[in-house]
C-alpha cells in the first residue's frame, strides 16, 4: 500500500502539542472539585480543544481506575447542519439524556435493578419533552422566532392548528399556550429525573462519585444556539454528582449573546454572563505549543529542517494546528504535481531546501494574499528577464517594494514576512548582488505555488475583513451610529452576499458610506464633511491621488473623487483593497473627526 498523504481535520489522540502535563492537572481539578461544576476549553477553531479533551479523558480514565469511568460523550456536530434551529435544544436535551439512560443501564445493579425506576422515568421526560417541542414548533414557528419574547404565544392560541397532548385516541388538543406550560412542567420533571438517575450511578459502586458529561463542537453550531444550549445546561441539568467540560469558543459566545439579547450587550455583560454559566475557563496555551514536536509527527520529512519550518511559522504568528495542516497540504498536493508535469526538470522528490522555499511562498499566499499576488506579478513581469540571466531589475523593483517611505501602508509584519521567504534564498539586506540562478528558482517558485491559488481566502471574505477593520476603528467614536447592516461583517458568512452597502451617521446626519458591489470588485468609502478638500486631506496629501490625474507613482496612492454640494462636501476613496488601522486612511477620517 502507498504512503497516506494530506492531513485531515480530525482531532490528534497523541500529546503532540506539549499539552499533556496540563490536561492531567486538569483531570486532577476535576475528579476532586465540588459538585456541580462546568469547565469550559476555550480556544479559536482548529487550536486543539478536542485533543485536549481526549487527553483529559485519558487521564480521567487513569485516575478513577480500578473502578469504571462514567463519561458522557455529546457533539453538536450532527445537529449544527440540521433545520432552523427552532427546536434543537430540544432535540439535544433528549439525545443527552438518552446519553445519560444508556450509561445508566451500563452501570446499574445487577441483582436488585435499583436504577430501572427512575431510568425509565427519565427516559419517559425526555421523549415527553421532545414531542412537545417539536408539537410547539409546528404551530407556533413563526413567533418562536420573533425577538420580542412576550409576543411567542400571544395570539396563537386562537389561530393555530390544534395538536394533540398524547398519541391515544382521544388525547387532549392543546394550543401553543398549553403545550408551552407542558414544556415547562416536563422540563423540570426532566431535572428531577436526571438527579436521580445520576444518583443511582454513583449509588452502583462502579463509577466513583461523580459523572462526567464533555460537550464538544459548540462552535459549530450557530451562536445563537450555543448560548441557549449552555443556559439550558445551566438551568435544568446543574446537578449534584455531575461535571461539565465544554469545548467552545470565547468569540462565539460574545457573538451569540448580542445576536439573542442585542449589540446593547456589550463586553462587560457578556464576561458577567458567561462567568455565570462557567465556573473554571481554561483557555489553550497556543502560544507556548510545542511546534517542534507536532512537524516531527509527520509534517517534515527532514527533521534537520524542523528549526527552518519554525522559525517561518513564528515569523507569520501561525501557532493552529489546524492551519498549520492546512498549509502543509497545500505543499505536498503542490508536490504532487511537480511529480506529474514532465517540463518540471524534477526527478522525484523535491529536494529538502527546495520544499522548504515552496512551502514559504504557499505560507505567504495563504497567509497574506494580495502581498503574494504582487510579488506574483512581479515574478511574472521579470521571468523572461531572469531566465536570460539578469535579475538585477527583479531585485531592484522588490527592494523598492519593500521601502517603507515608498509603501508606508505595508505594516511592519508583513513586511517581515516577505523578508523572512526571500531570506531563504538570498538575504535581501546584503549588498553582494544574489545569483540569477537563485532569483530564478525564486520566480519559478512563486508561478508554481500559484497553482495552488484555491486555498487562499475568497475575495468576498478578504473584502469583508477589510470593512471590518474599518468598522472596529469606527467603533471607537462613541457619537457615531452605525446601520444595522455593519453587524453582517462580524460574521464570516457575510462572504456569501454578492455586495454591501453600509451608512453610519452622526447628529442624524449621514457621515460614512462604505460600499462594495461584490465579486472581484474593491471598495469605496465616502466621507461627509463640512471642511474644504485641503483640510480633509491635511498631513496626508502625499498618499492620494485625484481621479483622472496621471501620475508615475499613482499605483501607489489612494485614488478619490471630491465634490461640494449644498449640504457640505463629500469625499470618496474608490477601488481600494486593504484597509488597517495606522494606514493613510485614518489620517483622513481623523481630519474628518471620525475617530
Amino acid at each position: 500500500m502507498s504512503e497516506t498523504i494530506g492531513f485531515n481535520d480530525n482531532a490528534g489522540t497523541k500529546d503532540t502539542l506539549g499539552m499533556l502535563s496540563r490536561c492531567k492537572g486538569i483531570a486532577e481539578f476535576m475528579s476532586k472539585c465540588s459538585m456541580p461544576m462546568t469547565l469550559a476549553i476555550q480556544g479559536d477553531w482548529g487550536a486543539g480543544k478536542t485533543t485536549c479533551m481526549q487527553l483529559i479523558e485519558e487521564q480521567l480514565k487513569e485516575m478513577n481506575k480500578p473502578k469504571k469511568l462514567c463519561l458522557i460523550k455529546f457533539n453538536t456536530w450532527q445537529f449544527s447542519v440540521i433545520g432552523d434551529g427552532s427546536k434543537l435544544i430540544y432535540d439535544l436535551l433528549y439525545v443527552m439524556t438518552k446519553e445519560l439512560g444508556e450509561a445508566a443501564a451500563d452501570f446499574k445493579d445487577k441483582d436488585d435493578d435499583k436504577v430501572s425506576g427512575p431510568l425509565q422515568s427519565l427516559k419517559s421526560a425526555g421523549r415527553k419533552l421532545r414531542f412537545l417541542g417539536t408539537a410547539l414548533v409546528n404551530i407556533g414557528k413563526e413567533y418562536l422566532l420573533d425577538t420580542d419574547g412576550g409576543k411567542i404565544f400571544g395570539g396563537v392560541a386562537d389561530t393555530a392548528k390544534s395538536y394533540q397532548l398524547g398519541d391515544r385516541e382521544g388525547a387532549k388538543t392543546a394550543s401553543a399556550e398549553e403545550l408551552f406550560d407542558s414544556i415547562t412542567q416536563t422540563v423540570f420533571e426532566l431535572k428531577a429525573r436526571v438527579k436521580e438517575v445520576v444518583d443511582s450511578i454513583i449509588a452502583s459502586g462502579e463509577v466513583g462519585d461523580r459523572v462526567y458529561v464533555f460537550i464538544d463542537d459548540l462552535d459549530r453550531l450557530e451562536p445563537r444556539l450555543a448560548v441557549e444550549l449552555m443556559e439550558c445546561l445551566k438551568n435544568f441539568m446543574d446537578c449534584d454528582g455531575l461535571v461539565f467540560v465544554l469545548a467552545v469558543d470565547r468569540e462565539v459566545v460574545d457573538s451569540g449573546l448580542r445576536s439573542k439579547y442585542g449589540e446593547g450587550f456589550d463586553k462587560v455583560k457578556a464576561r458577567k454572563f458567561f462567568d455565570k454559566l462557567i465556573q473554571v475557563p481554561f483557555s489553550l496555551p497556543v502560544g507556548s505549543y510545542s511546534l517542534s514536536s507536532y512537524l516531527e509527527s509527520g509534517f517534515v520529512k527532514d527533521t534537520n529542517k524542523v528549526g527552518e519550518y519554525i522559525s517561518l511559522l513564528e515569523c507569520f504568528k501561525v501557532k493552529n494546528p489546524r492551519t498549520i495542516k492546512r498549509t502543509f497540504n497545500a505543499l505536498q498536493l503542490n508536490e504532487c504535481i511537480v511529480k506529474q508535469t514532465p517540463d518540471t526538470g524534477e526527478s522525484g522528490e523535491l529536494s529538502p531546501d527546495k520544499r522548504l522555499r515552496l512551502y514559504s511562498l504557499l505560507l505567504l499566499q495563504m497567509e497574506l494574499p494580495e502581498e503574494y499576488k504582487w510579488l506574483l506579478t512581479l515574478a511574472e513581469e521579470y521571468r523572461d528577464q531572469v531566465k536570460n540571466g539578469n535579475a538585477d531589475g527583479f531585485v531592484a523593483k522588490l527592494k523598492q517594494l519593500l521601502d517603507p517611505s515608498v509603501h508606508p501602508e505595508l505594516e511592519q509584519l508583513r513586511s517581515e514576512c516577505i523578508i523572512c521567504v526571500i531570506d531563504l534564498f538570498w538575504k535581501l539586506s546584503e549588498d553582494q548582488p544574489p545569483a540569477p540562478e537563485t532569483v530564478k528558482e525564486l520566480t519559478e517558485l512563486v508561478v508554481r505555488s500559484n497553482e495552488t491559488a484555491s486555498v487562499t481566502i475568497d475575495v468576498p471574505l478578504k473584502r469583508i475583513r477589510t470593512m471590518r477593520e474599518l468598522y472596529h476603528t469606527l467603533q471607537g467614536n462613541q457619537s457615531i451610529v452605525f446601520s444595522d447592516d455593519w453587524e453582517l461583517l462580524e460574521d464570516d458568512s457575510s462572504s456569501s452576499r454578492s455586495s454591501l452597502t453600509l451608512s453610519a451617521s452622526v447628529g442624524g446626519t449621514e457621515r460614512v458610506k462604505l460600499n462594495w458591489y461584490g465579486g472581484n470588485k474593491l471598495l469605496n468609502l465616502t466621507l461627509y464633511s463640512e471642511l474644504g478638500e485641503e483640510q480633509m486631506l491635511a498631513g496626508a496629501e502625499e498618499h492620494f491621488v485625484r481621479a483622472g490625474i496621471r501620475s508615475d507613482d499613482q499605483e501607489s496612492k489612494y485614488s478619490y473623487y471630491f465634490a461640494l454640494n449644498s449640504s457640505g462636501s463629500r469625499i470618496t476613496l474608490s477601488n481600494f483593497e486593504h484597509y488597517k488601522p495606522g494606514c493613510p486612511i485614518d489620517k483622513l477620517l481623523k481630519n474628518c473627526g471620525l475617530i
